[in-house]
């Protein structure tokens, strides 16, 4: 249904206007950056380096240990890479993980605690982060680095300490 919508405000709209549109509204940069982080998750799955990943966890055999370390690792790479493309690209682990036995449902939750945690450290974390400081630098306010990770890593280490404990305790 939405794309018949689209299909026809493309036929209606005079070119001038759907010229003007993708010109002066669309987040070019930010989406292109997007692009890039799943062509990167695709390369990572496609080249067998998430399943090296789930290799190397498996070796854990403490199930508290295995998901601190799945928690850590997927904070880490979500700090870097768009949140949902490391969320994308790890649940094939957890999913490996979780049919040898190896933990239970939360592992899931680390997965997901991970993902959307790690977003927060870093202004290229998640697609919320990009796009506020794109629009924010049209408004002419610059958010820098060190003012982004003076907040962040103070407040996101807080809540994985949280989603910690809550692991341990389910």
């Amino acid at each position: 249904m939405p794309y018949t919508f689209l299909i026809i405000s493309l036929i209606v709209s005079p070119p001038e206007r759907i010229s003007e549109v993708l010109e002066k509204s669309v987040e070019w940069s930010s989406l292109l950056f997007f692009i890039g982080l799943f062509i990167l998750s695709y390369a990572l799955t496609y080249t067998g380096a998430i399943f090296k990943i789930a290799y190397v966890l498996s070796g854990i055999k403490s199930s508290l240990i295995l998901l601190a370390v799945f928690l850590i690792t997927s904070t880490s790479l979500s700090s870097v890479f768009d949140n949902l493309s490391v969320i994308v690209s790890m649940t094939p682990i957890a999913i490996l993980l979780n049919n040898l036995g190896l933990v239970g449902r939360e592992i899931f939750y680390a997965l997901l605690f991970g993902g959307v945690f790690g977003g927060n450290y870093t202004p290229i974390g998640s697609t919320a982060n990009i796009i506020a400081i794109s629009v924010a630098e049209k408004k002419r306010v610059k958010i820098s680095w060190d003012e982004w990770l003076r907040v962040a890593l103070i407040i996101t280490t807080a809540q994985l300490i949280v989603a910690l404990l809550w692991l341990y305790m389910i």
